[in-house]
Parts: C-alpha cells; structure tokens; sequence
C-alpha cells in the first residue's frame, strides 16, 4: 500500500537524517549521493533496464537487500520529495514486463487510496483547498493561537504558503496554471509521510479526475533545520509547498511527458530558493558528493535537489523569466524537445549555451568560504561548499598529455603565481572539439576579481591574454567545460609569462565570426590607446578602447549588435604606431 510505501521510506531515510546532522555540524563534510540518485545514474548509464530502475527504487524503500551491492542504502540527504518514486512507474507502467508490473500491485503499493483528512480548510484566496485532521497518525499539532479561531495553526500555514506560492510562480512568473480547473479549489492534503517532505500524484487516486494533488508531512518537527526567520518548521512547510506546486505545474505544463523525470527535481527545488529566498532549505543537498561543488568532473545531467544551483545560476545571471521561456519552449513539444535544447533555445544557440555552461562551472568554482570574490558569482556563495580541485598548477606549468573530460562535467584547476614577479599571464588551451570551453577567474592582491571565458567558436587551439600582470595576483582559477550531453573530449593547457617585447596586433578569433569575437593585441610599453571598428567605406562602427592601459596582453571582446554581415577593419592607433587588420562578419 502506498502508506506502506512511505512508512518503508521513513524507515529508510533514519540513515540519512542522522547523517545529515553531522553535515551541519560540519558544513565541510562530504557525503555520497542517496541510493535513489544511484540508482537514477545507473540507468542513465546504461547499467540498468528501465523495469530494474523501477523495482529497484521501491526496494530501497521497501526491501533493501534486495538491491545490488553497489546501490545499496548509503549515507545520502533526505529525501526530499515521492514524486520521482509514482512518477517513474505510473509514466512507464505500460513499457515495464509483465512480472515487474505484478511484483509491484502485488505488493499494493500502487493501489491503496489513502482516505482524506476529515477536516477542510479554504485557502485566503480560495484557490486551495486544505484537508487535515487532528486525530490518528496524521494528526496536524494542535496550537491555535494566532489567525481563524478553530483551525490550527498549522494548516493555515500550509494554506498561507499555497497562496503565496502561487501568486509568485503562477500570477506574477506567469508559470503555466495548475490551480483553475476542474479541481479547483486546487487539492492539497496534511498527512504522515514520514520522513519525506511531500509530494504530487495524479488526481484520480483522490477522486480529482484530471487534476494532481499534493501532500505534505503532518508537522516537520524532526526534519533538518533551515534559515526560516519563523522557525524551520515553518520554513519546511514553505518550500515543501512551493516544490510540490512547482510539480503540479510542471504536470498542467506537459503532463510530464518527455525527459521531466530527468530534471524535475532540480526545478522544483529551484521555485524553494526563488518563492521563500530566507529558508535556504536546498543548503542541505549541496554537499552531496553527486553535487557539482563535490564532483564536477563526472558527468551530471541537471536533475537533483543537489544541481539545483546550476538553474539557479541561470535565474541569476539572466532574470526570473529565463525558466518561464524555457518552460514554454518545452511546452511546445515536450515528446521532442530535451531539457537541454529548451536551454540553448532560449539562449539562441549552442555556442552561447557552451559560454553559460562555462561561466555557470566559473561561479560553482568561485564559492565556498575559502574562493568566493567579494564580486562575482552566487548571492549567497559563502553558504556553500569549497569546489573539489582537479588539479593545481604551480607558477608556469603546462599539462604535456591530453586531459580527458566527460560530457556535462569541468575540471576545477588552481594555479599558484608562485615567484613570478613580472610578465603577464597568458594561457595556451588545445581542445579536441569545440565544445570543450575554458573559463578563468584572477583573485587580485586589491582584493578585486576579474574573469574571462574563452569560447573560440570552432577554433581548436586557443590563447587568452587577459590584462593580468602576475605581480597583481594572488591565485588564479581556471575551469575546462564540456558542454555537450553525450561527447567526451580531451584538452591540454599551458600557463605561461608573456612579456611583450614589441606592440602587436592580432588576428581576431573567430574569424570569421557570428555575434562576438575577440580581437587581441599587446603593448610593449604604457601607451594611450585607442581601438576602433570600421566598416569598408571608412565608416567608424565601434570604438572599443580609449585611454592609457600599462604593458601588457589585452583581449577585448567584439559584439556584433545589429551589423550586415561582410568585411570589417579594426585599427589600434598607440603613441608610436598604427596597425589594421580584417575580420569577416558572417551571419
């Protein structure tokens, strides 16, 4: 029976909350992902059938010993939400063999309608519809001091936190709808799910026909802590209720067809941060050793509670309406269209996704208390984990065998200035396709940052010269991306000093180019400097730099704007000369 399922489940997750209070005690603590994540990575590996993922998540709840050696209970987060459990049979049901199907029903967990509440409370707004009771295991605790007299407390927070949630994601994101309809009000229901926060299920198994519910623990007392000013209980009911609605939209979206079982959970927990931004409940999930703070060199596909800070890097690098474009492009077709191709639509093509991917690895990379800048990245940095280096690099050094990197990963390297007292920096990359990116980031002895990605278009050996002299900085940061779902790739590197004996200026690269391109060139001595675009009647279309930079390598950075394709002149006019190259626009 489905209650049986989540009492197997509470039973299952005492390992990981006793876990977890060793994370908080210290935040450092690395744990390994949770069996159900293990499991999810197997199949998406290959290593399992799609009837043995499905038997295998409810024998982690139900019959652990019955799993493999290798995806047997480990010391994971909680589980923050069931939904991913109904929703992987109830959308494979009719793909799984017969005798998967049987063991399942015949274990009646997939059968049993668990009654309502025998109480109801409307939602201020009228959307929602709370049911709960005081008596029994699922009873809701009994304080009622504050709000309508006779309800408890609690389930008007839960009802307080279903308005809220929907008027931010629904009335003011524009988030696809799942309240109005033929349920409305929208069903949410207050019981004992043990230790999960909630989840959403398709309707007809409440007796709402073509509409989803949602479920809620009955009081949160023991579930980890949070940052909720009004306590953790409260700030659990408030993001539990955000995810769970985040879910019951994803559902009214696409009725969760597709590739949503991948990366809903990411999503969900993402609506936690941006509805309730002071809960801060997902900083439970980030130490997960699955997590890109923890493990970016492995492969990930973005779906986890612990991945949930590569979309919020998309919320806070782009707005809070980038997700909502993304959801429409993925409404469209959700059988057709992958998580990923939503992405890179929004962002018009896959170049410009291999340079947010590249940048979203360099902001992961620049958090934690030992790396975060006082002006790049994260909000709220500071609060998560310190990233796992890869490699470290000890004044000028060079990788002489090429580095393998696995799809959708980074490796995290740190280079120490060491004695280089003078020279600029300057790093030669060679990449064996153009989806392998690179991102830098200087830690500088004033206490600034500064950063520089490098996409190169389709060029497979590469060298970024950024305005860095050695002597100005304290350590320096680089990450090597692959941006690509299903191709692995190899790269080599060398940090190196420059010091420019003459002035130069260098072929742009691409070239030719799309939107943007790099034009770089180098001073021998301080000069004013004056960097300029023409078109090919003579005509000024840019100017790019006007002042006095000191010696150095410099790479500024071409945006093409509204301009026709054809040929263009860039001239860097210095105190002692004039040099003049062409690019070819191509669009």
């Amino acid at each position: 029976m489905i209650r049986h399922f989540f009492v197997w489940l509470c039973l299952f997750t005492v390992w990981s909350f006793s876990f977890l209070s060793a994370q908080q005690r210290d935040p450092k603590a690395v744990h390994r992902p949770h069996t159900l994540s293990a499991i999810g990575q197997a199949y998406e590996e290959g290593r399992i059938s799609l009837d043995q993922k499905v038997l295998y998540q409810f024998y982690a709840v139900q019959q652990p010993d019955m799993l493999p050696g290798g995806l047997r209970p480990d010391a994971g987060s909680p589980v923050k939400c069931g939904t991913p459990f109904l929703l992987a049979y109830r959308r494979h049901r009719d793909q799984l063999q017969p005798p998967t199907v049987a063991e399942i029903e015949s274990a009646g967990m997939m059968t049993h309608t668990v009654q309502a509440g025998t109480e109801t409370y409307t939602s201020p707004t009228g959307r929602f519809l709370i049911h709960y009771t005081t008596s029994g295991d699922d009873a809701v605790p009994p304080a009622d001091s504050s709000g309508v007299e006779g309800i408890p407390d609690y389930v008007e927070w839960v009802a307080a936190a279903a308005d809220s949630s929907w008027r931010h994601q629904v009335g003011t994101l524009g988030y696809t709808d799942p309240v109005t309809g033929t349920a409305y009000p929208y069903p949410v229901f207050i019981e004992n799910t043990g230790n999960i926060y909630g989840y959403t299920d398709f309707g007809h198994k409440r007796g709402y026909t073509g509409s989803t519910y949602i479920v809620i623990h009955n009081n949160f007392e023991e579930f980890p802590s949070n940052t909720d000013p009004e306590g953790h209980v409260k700030g659990a009911i408030k993001v539990t209720v955000a995810h769970e609605l985040k879910h019951a939209i994803q559902y009214a979206a696409t009725r969760w067809e597709g590739e949503s079982d991948r990366w809903a959970e990411m999503d969900a927990t993402l609506m936690e941060e941006v509805v309730y931004d002071d809960v801060n409940d997902y900083y439970n999930y980030l130490n997960s050793s699955s997590s890109i703070f923890r493990n970016p060199q492995d492969s990930f596909y973005p779906g986890s509670y612990y991945h949930v800070t590569w979309g919020l890097f998309f919320e806070e690098k782009y707005g809070p309406q980038f997700w909502v474009e993304v959801w429409k492009v993925l409404q469209t077709n959700p059988h057709n269209i992958r998580f990923i191709e939503a992405v890179q639509a929004v962002l018009e093509h896959t170049q410009a996704f291999g340079r947010a991917y590249t940048e979203s690895q360099l902001w992961h990379f620049a958090s934690g208390a030992d790396r975060s800048p006082p002006d790049y990245g994260f909000e709220e940095r500071l609060n998560y984990p310190d990233p796992a280096i890869h490699t470290s690099f000890f004044g000028m050094d060079s990788l002489t065998t090429p580095v393998s990197i696995d799809p959708l990963a980074a490796n995290y390297i740190e280079v120490n200035p060491a004695f280089q007292t003078e020279g600029a920096v300057r790093v030669e990359f060679s990449r064996s396709a153009s989806h392998i990116g690179m991102g830098l980031i200087a830690y500088l002895k004033d206490g600034r940052s500064e950063q520089a990605i490098i996409s190169g278009g389709e060029a497979l050996v590469l060298a970024e010269q950024p305005s860095w002299e050695w002597n100005n900085i304290e350590r320096m940061g680089i990450v090597v991306t692959n941006s690509s779902e299903d191709s692995s790739g190899s790269y080599r590197m060398k940090v190196i000093t420059n010091i420019p004996e003459l002035t130069h200026l260098g072929q742009n690269y691409p070239n030719p180019f799309n939107l943007r391109t790099t034009i770089p060139f180098n001073l021998h001595r301080e000069s004013h400097v004056q960097l300029k675009v023409y078109d090919v009647l003579g005509r000024l279309v840019q100017t790019l730099i006007d002042e006095t930079r000191p010696r150095g390598y410099y790479t500024p950075k071409f945006r093409t704007r509204e301009l026709s394709s054809g040929v263009y002149m860039y001239q860097l006019v210095t105190d002692e000369e004039v040099l003049t190259r062409k690019m070819t626009l191509i669009k």
